[in-house]
Protein backbone atom coordinates (compact mmCIF):
# COMPACT_ATOMS: atom_id res chain seq x y z
CA UNK A 1 0.00 0.00 0.00
CA UNK A 2 0.81 3.39 -0.58
CA UNK A 3 0.10 5.67 2.50
CA UNK A 4 -1.63 9.02 1.82
CA UNK A 5 -1.16 11.65 4.75
CA UNK A 6 -3.97 13.35 4.95
CA UNK A 7 -2.93 15.68 8.12
CA UNK A 8 -4.12 15.60 11.57
CA UNK A 9 -3.07 11.79 11.80
CA UNK A 10 -5.54 10.55 9.06
CA UNK A 11 -4.83 8.52 6.29
CA UNK A 12 -5.73 6.28 3.08
CA UNK A 13 -4.07 3.82 1.67
CA UNK A 14 -3.59 3.03 -1.87
CA UNK A 15 -3.28 -0.23 -2.91
CA UNK A 16 -1.07 -1.51 -6.09
CA UNK A 17 -4.60 -1.64 -8.09
CA UNK A 18 -4.82 1.81 -7.91
CA UNK A 19 -7.76 1.69 -5.27
CA UNK A 20 -8.21 3.02 -1.88
CA UNK A 21 -8.41 0.60 1.15
CA UNK A 22 -12.27 1.13 2.34
CA UNK A 23 -13.87 0.28 5.76
CA UNK A 24 -17.24 -0.68 3.97
CA UNK A 25 -20.03 0.96 6.15
CA UNK A 26 -17.40 2.90 8.53
CA UNK A 27 -16.31 -0.70 9.86
CA UNK A 28 -16.73 -3.86 11.05
CA UNK A 29 -16.46 -5.84 7.97
CA UNK A 30 -13.36 -6.88 5.89
CA UNK A 31 -11.40 -3.89 4.69
CA UNK A 32 -10.90 -3.84 1.04
CA UNK A 33 -9.69 -1.73 -1.86
CA UNK A 34 -11.94 -1.16 -3.95
CA UNK A 35 -12.93 3.04 -3.76
CA UNK A 36 -11.50 5.18 -6.42
CA UNK A 37 -11.75 8.94 -4.50
CA UNK A 38 -10.94 9.27 -0.86
CA UNK A 39 -14.31 9.29 1.41
CA UNK A 40 -15.07 8.98 4.89
CA UNK A 41 -14.93 5.51 4.70
CA UNK A 42 -11.41 5.38 3.33
CA UNK A 43 -10.17 7.78 6.06
CA UNK A 44 -8.08 5.95 9.23
CA UNK A 45 -6.48 7.72 12.29
CA UNK A 46 -3.21 6.98 12.66
CA UNK A 47 -2.66 6.31 16.30
CA UNK A 48 1.10 6.46 17.53
CA UNK A 49 1.63 3.57 20.02
CA UNK A 50 5.53 4.20 20.33
CA UNK A 51 8.23 1.97 19.13
CA UNK A 52 7.54 2.29 15.67
CA UNK A 53 3.88 0.61 16.07
CA UNK A 54 0.77 1.80 15.02
CA UNK A 55 -2.94 1.54 15.45
CA UNK A 56 -5.71 2.28 13.01
CA UNK A 57 -9.14 3.48 14.14
CA UNK A 58 -11.76 3.64 11.11
CA UNK A 59 -14.68 6.01 10.47
CA UNK A 60 -16.85 3.48 12.86
CA UNK A 61 -14.52 4.51 15.67
CA UNK A 62 -13.46 1.04 15.69
CA UNK A 63 -9.63 -0.24 15.75
CA UNK A 64 -8.46 -2.68 12.68
CA UNK A 65 -7.58 -5.76 13.63
CA UNK A 66 -5.56 -8.34 11.99
CA UNK A 67 -8.03 -11.62 11.90
CA UNK A 68 -7.76 -14.65 9.98
CA UNK A 69 -5.88 -13.34 7.60
CA UNK A 70 -7.76 -10.23 6.82
CA UNK A 71 -8.09 -6.86 7.90
CA UNK A 72 -11.19 -6.05 10.07
CA UNK A 73 -11.96 -2.72 11.64
CA UNK A 74 -14.12 -4.27 15.25
CA UNK A 75 -12.29 -4.08 17.82
CA UNK A 76 -13.37 -1.39 20.83
CA UNK A 77 -9.35 -1.38 21.85
CA UNK A 78 -6.17 -2.08 21.01
CA UNK A 79 -4.77 -5.27 21.77
CA UNK A 80 -1.50 -7.44 20.13
CA UNK A 81 -3.62 -7.95 16.79
CA UNK A 82 -4.22 -4.35 16.39
CA UNK A 83 -0.44 -3.24 16.55
CA UNK A 84 1.30 -2.27 13.11
CA UNK A 85 4.34 -1.64 11.60
CA UNK A 86 4.34 1.12 8.95
CA UNK A 87 7.45 0.07 6.30
CA UNK A 88 9.07 2.29 3.98
CA UNK A 89 10.06 0.94 0.48
CA UNK A 90 11.92 2.66 -1.46
CA UNK A 91 11.07 2.25 -4.89
CA UNK A 92 13.69 1.30 -7.74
Amino acid sequence: FNLVDLGNNRVAFRANNGQYVCAEGGGGRELVANRDVIGEWEVFELVDLGDKQVALRAANGQYVTAKGGKLIADRNSIGKWENFSLVKIDKK
